[in-house]
């Protein structure tokens, strides 16, 4: 399974890669939805994990482009939520029928039960 995870937050980012990579994942990685745009013309993903709140661009826009794009791809929201609070970040994620939502920050075993219950296996 192939997953792309979108985070401006390179540490973090790259914590989820590792860890999923660790788990036998095949792990590509964005620091923004345009970045992560371009990643759909080099290959394609069983899943995007992606941030909300990012400076250059917002994750609800690369939801939005997902969802015209290939409607059926699974989508992990996460939020820290900033000033606005991940609740309402996240609320928002859900009306644009993302897959699951994934408050940051989060139990690693918490994100791989997920990927399980989406029945994205390694």
């Amino acid at each position: 399974m192939s997953i792309l995870v979108v985070d401006d937050d390179k540490g973090f980012r790259e914590g989820v890669v590792d860890l999923l990579s660790d788990y036998g994942y095949k792990v590509s990685e964005a620091k923004d939805p345009i970045y992560a745009i371009d990643q759909f013309d080099i290959g394609s993903f069983d899943l995007v994990i992606t941030d909300i709140l990012m400076p250059e661009q917002d994750g609800i826009f690369l939801i939005d482009h997902i969802k015209n794009v290939n409607p059926d791809l699974k989508i992990i929201a996460m939020s820290g939520g900033g000033r606005i609070g991940a609740d309402s970040c996240l609320t928002f994620a859900e009306r644009l029928e993302v897959s699951r939502t994934l408050k940051k920050p989060f139990m690693e075993e918490d994100l791989l039960e997920m990927l399980k219950s989406l029945n994205i296996v390694a």
